[in-house]
């Protein structure tokens, strides 16, 4: 990986899983497209170590999602796709800031002539407009695993963006009836991340918020949830304790929808 990238040698799909979306990332570089307005990102994005030189990737991502209806997009308001975003903000941090701080120490050590910080916000700028303009070229030859890494967050989050919009729409009715609002009112306006571990191709629990009401997107087989209601329903008919309520949920096999339950 390290010599295609020295010598600009294509990256092809056949040897590295990666190798398309890698090449994409590197093509971007320099380019206005690689600019990203960050205004838009507040609260939790700014506290995302190394936002400013990771935004760059995040450009790419919003490039390589498929095109989806209008519709499709009106059902999920800016501040949840920013929720969206911030998801792949956050792993994309959590892998290269361990490298990214080491690279920024010896930046502003050599920008400012020993150890001690002067004008540090202007140096994290230019680190941050250093490693964007080459699209990170010098920082993957630095380390060529954190290029598979990266390239691979992308490509899981760009499915995990898709799959998640598609299946909404697809089930929107049933959701509704689920939590009780009409479709008309089903607009996502948050998503929360962060709830499970990653599996099936970077797949993981979202929370979805509208209306004031929550609801569990579980890309996995919610089987055992349904169990457990046939286990309450089964107890309530004995009649020997107070009844307890089922969860509702919309089981779809390979994942399903679930109620939040206070």
């Amino acid at each position: 990986l390290k010599s295609h990238l020295a010598y600009a040698e294509p990256l092809t799909k056949a040897r590295f899983p990666c190798g398309n979306t890698l090449t994409k990332i590197l093509t971007l570089a320099g380019s206005q497209a690689g600019r990203v307005e960050t205004a838009q990102y507040a609260g939790n994005w700014s506290l995302i170590p190394f936002a400013h030189c990771l935004e760059y990737f995040l450009q790419f991502a919003r490039q390589g999602v498929c095109a989806t209806s209008a519709s499709d997009s009106a059902l999920f308001s800016k501040e949840a796709i920013s929720d969206l975003e911030v998801l792949l903000l956050t792993r994309l941090s959590r892998i290269c800031t361990p490298a990214l701080l080491v690279r920024f120490a010896l930046w502003r050590h050599v920008r400012s002539g020993g150890w001690v910080p002067t004008d540090g916000k202007l140096h994290y700028a230019s680190f941050c407009a250093q490693n964007r303009s080459d699209g990170f070229k010098t920082f993957f030859l630095e380390y060529p695993v954190l290029a598979h890494l990266v390239a691979t967050a992308i490509d899981e989050w760009i499915s995990l963006r898709d799959v998640l919009l598609r299946r909404f729409v697809d089930d929107r009715v049933a959701i509704c009836d689920m939590v009780g609002i009409s479709a008309g009112d089903a607009v996502v306006t948050a998503v929360k991340g962060g709830l499970s571990d990653t599996h099936h191709g970077g797949q993981s629990v979202l929370c979805l918020t509208f209306r004031a009401r929550e609801v569990y997107y579980k890309p996995k087989d919610i089987g055992a949830d349904r169990v457990y209601n046939d286990v309450v329903r089964w107890v309530n008919s004995l009649r020997c304790c107070l009844p307890m309520r089922p969860i509702n949920l919309v089981d779809r096999g390979v994942y399903g929808w679930m109620e939040s339950v206070p």
